[in-house]
């Protein structure tokens, strides 16, 4: 019976009259009732997107776009602990109870009480009836002095995460990339916070996801698991090109070289890397051609660190990250001296000594880099 008062406020504060409410003065009850539907959304919100706690709390309404939301990307935010601009992304489903929820903000907006965080998504009615942004202090204050909650044990943001993180590894049978991409985390920080196994195991699961990544790489653009061989010339009949040397000095189109499926990347002179999968590409048994394709190896992966796109890597920059390692192996076997060449043009990308034609593109992709990085932290 002493629960019976409580049940009755509930039912008449935040069913029966919500209607009427809407054109009587701000009292504490419906400042209540605003507060509590906020929290509500809130773990909503965050149930769907699975997103983290501090890039949420920074979204402004004019983050939003309602068209995406189902469909891509419906918002972007910085994540300063991250350092990068990150993505919001939900199913179709949340977007009912986003409009319904902004119904509620127009409402308080219309109230035109003090404060400086009406742009905000969430925002919390305070002592002295001031505005204020919705915290993580809001989160559990809200909480523990909830009768509604009395008992009932809280879901937390990293537990959201978790089962998330859970659904997409079972469901994509592993797929670790999409994880990351969907939690906008790192692969490295969802093998270490986000599946429930040991280090060990982690290690021996991520090689096993390794090579069968290098084997998909394989099957993806060649038409076996053989070694595609590479001309090579002492000879200086070729033509020099920053990938290396070119044997066509015929203006003949560029041709796949044999062993290169229709997945590969077609060649183009206009694209350098593509160089690689061409049959009239080439190599000089020289430092200078083993330094250029050790460049052009750093620029791809610089701009795929900054692109930070797994799928995108896997897809565009990874095929020609394993042909050149095929040719610096192919190079190695010919005899000693190759291996010391080698060892030469590795130290100097050590040292940040690139190839001059790279060198100018590789420190634009540095300089881009940070650039895109403090013009995210401000």
């Amino acid at each position: 019976m002493k629960t019976r008062p409580k049940k009755d406020f509930y039912k008449n504060t935040l069913i029966n009259n919500r209607n009427t409410w809407i054109n009587e003065n701000l009292d504490s009850r419906k400042i209540y009732a605003y507060n509590l539907c906020t929290y509500c959304f809130y773990y909503i919100y965050l149930s769907f997107t699975a997103a983290n706690i501090q890039p949420t709390l920074d979204l402004k309404i004019s983050d939003l776009n309602l068209e995406n939301l189902g469909l891509s990307t419906f918002a972007k935010k910085h994540k300063y602990r991250a350092g990068r601009q990150i993505e919001f992304s939900a199913p179709s489903h949340l977007k009912r109870y986003l409009i319904q929820y902004l119904k509620l903000r127009e409402w308080v907006d219309n109230l035109h009480l003090p404060g400086d965080c009406q742009e905000y998504l969430f925002m919390r009615i305070g002592e002295h009836r001031q505005l204020k942004r919705f915290a993580r202090s809001s989160v559990s204050s809200i909480d523990d002095n909830t009768p509604l909650f009395k008992g009932v044990k809280r879901v937390t943001a990293r537990d959201i995460r978790n089962l998330c993180a859970e659904y997409y590894i079972k469901h994509s049978k592993g797929n670790l990339s999409l994880v990351a991409r969907k939690l906008n985390n790192s692969l490295t920080t969802v093998a270490k916070s986000y599946t429930s196994i040991d280090i060990e195991s982690q290690a021996i699961e991520m090689n096993h996801y390794h090579e069968k990544m290098i084997t998909a790489v394989l099957r993806s653009n060649r038409t076996n698991e053989q070694t595609i061989s590479i001309k090579t010339s002492t000879n200086y009949d070729t033509e020099k090109i920053p990938a290396g040397s070119c044997s066509n000095l015929s203006d003949n189109d560029p041709v796949k070289a044999l062993g290169f499926n229709n997945e590969a990347p077609n060649p183009s002179c206009a694209t350098f890397e593509s160089c690689l999968f061409c049959e009239f590409f080439a190599i000089h048994i020289d430092f200078e051609d083993i330094h250029k394709l050790l460049s052009l190896k750093e620029a791809l992966l610089k701009s795929s660190m900054i692109r930070d796109d797994p799928e995108y890597h896997l897809l565009s920059i990874e095929p020609s990250l394993f042909r050149i390692d095929e040719i610096i192996n192919i190079l190695k076997g010919k005899d000693n001296r190759v291996i010391e060449l080698v060892d030469d043009a590795e130290q100097k990308i050590k040292m940040q000594i690139y190839n001059e034609y790279w060198d100018e593109h590789i420190n634009f992709l540095t300089v881009a880099s940070e650039s895109n990085r403090k013009s995210l932290s401000l």
